[in-house]
């Protein structure tokens, strides 16, 4: 796991995360993190997989945590492809699938970017965090496979149980940012301004 955190440290640089919240320097490690932290939380309340024995799925315990977490922490990856413009000092533009940036740089956000673009761009990158042996052994649990390839390919209606931890927990890390009350906000009534803001 640390290994993977660091990969993911070394290509995501200071970035923010975004214009609006964590936009500020390391803004997207430290939002990536808190939502790997609440999706683990969260996936406390959940037995998975749905559907099998306490021992098939005390068996595949691990396997649904690591994939939960790892899909978490990748969930925005996608962003450093479409959502920002990167070059370095000499002006050379820098990709993110040529690995991470080597020397000084500067960035700026694009505009007029579609809002969701990054999430069917996260197919693009998680590979640099992401390594085979890891997708070798998630492979092996062919439902929770299923849900992942959905989720980093971007088809989040399709992701179940996944793309939900995933999303709650985004959702949870911008709250907390922003001095909300994620908990409060979720049981206000389906058409309270807290619950349209979520």
């Amino acid at each position: 796991m640390a290994r993977l955190i660091e990969r993911y440290a070394e290509l995501v640089k200071k970035f923010p995360a975004s214009e609006s919240h964590h936009a500020y320097l390391e803004g997207m490690l430290e939002h990536e993190l808190e939502i790997m932290a609440y999706a683990l939380k969260f996936r406390q309340s959940y037995l998975l997989p749905i559907g099998v024995s306490s021992e098939e799925r005390s068996a595949s315990e691990d396997i649904w945590t690591v994939g939960i977490a790892y899909a978490a922490l990748i969930h925005d990856i996608g962003k450093l492809a479409v959502d920002i413009h990167v070059e370095y000092q000499d002006g050379l533009i820098w990709h993110p699938w040529h690995g991470p940036l080597k020397a000084a740089y500067r960035f700026k956000y694009r505009k007029n970017r579609e809002y969701r673009l990054h999430s069917a761009s996260t197919g693009l990158l998680y590979r640099q965090i992401i390594d085979s042996k890891l997708l070798d052994w998630l492979s092996n649990c062919a439902e929770l496979w299923s849900l992942f390839t959905y989720f980093v390919t971007g088809q989040m209606e399709l992701s179940g149980v996944v793309g939900k931890l995933v999303t709650k927990a985004d959702q949870a890390s911008v709250s907390h940012l922003l001095g909300g009350n994620f908990d409060a906000a979720k049981s206000a009534p389906k058409h309270s301004l807290q619950r349209k803001l979520l």
